[in-house]
């Protein structure tokens, strides 16, 4: 079976991965950093150096690319709130400013092919919603998790999500 994310992204593989896992959830995380070009680079190098935090995700986007750091079957550890089963992205835009229009595009296409690959449907797991979601079960059919939802885009970002899914 071909394999989109191993034949199109780039790898940068990160110094901390975790165990095999079985995904269930994507959360989307914030670099605090600009979403420029070469800012995903930027971040997938510090994860690799041996002297890094204990941080990773599976994949990290800019303006221009998408960088994959940790295999789709293991687990990865966010600097924020992660759950077993996730499979991470790392946004980079820097809040309260919102990410480029560049930069939501190539993660919510990511985001997509994610859903897609694991057939979870294009919704958001609310904050007052979670707790629910990972006791009851609702881990077979998966969401997107936001770290900051206050600041996110999510309205945007799920349109372009369900419009990317459309295409596939």
């Amino acid at each position: 079976m071909r394999d989109w994310f191993s034949e199109t992204l780039p790898y940068v593989e990160v110094t901390h991965q975790g165990g095999r896992q079985r995904p269930s959830s994507i959360p989307i995380n914030t670099s605090w950093t600009t979403g420029d070009k070469g800012a995903a680079n930027g971040i997938a190098q510090a994860w690799h150096s041996p002297n890094s935090r204990v941080e990773s995700c599976h994949f990290v986007v800019d303006d221009v690319q998408t960088l994959r750091c940790v295999p789709l079957g293991r687990a990865s550890f966010p600097r924020v709130e992660a759950f077993k089963g996730a499979v991470s992205i790392c946004v980079c835009y820097d809040p309260p400013a919102e990410p480029t229009e560049a930069t939501l595009a190539n993660a919510a296409k990511l985001t997509a092919r994610v859903c897609k690959r694991y057939h979870f449907p294009g919704r958001h797991i609310e904050p007052s919603q979670r707790r629910q979601w990972y006791e009851r079960g609702w881990k077979r059919n998966g969401g997107i998790v936001f770290d900051l939802p206050d600041v996110f885009p999510i309205k945007n970002f799920l349109e372009l999500v369900q419009d990317e899914l459309a295409l596939l």
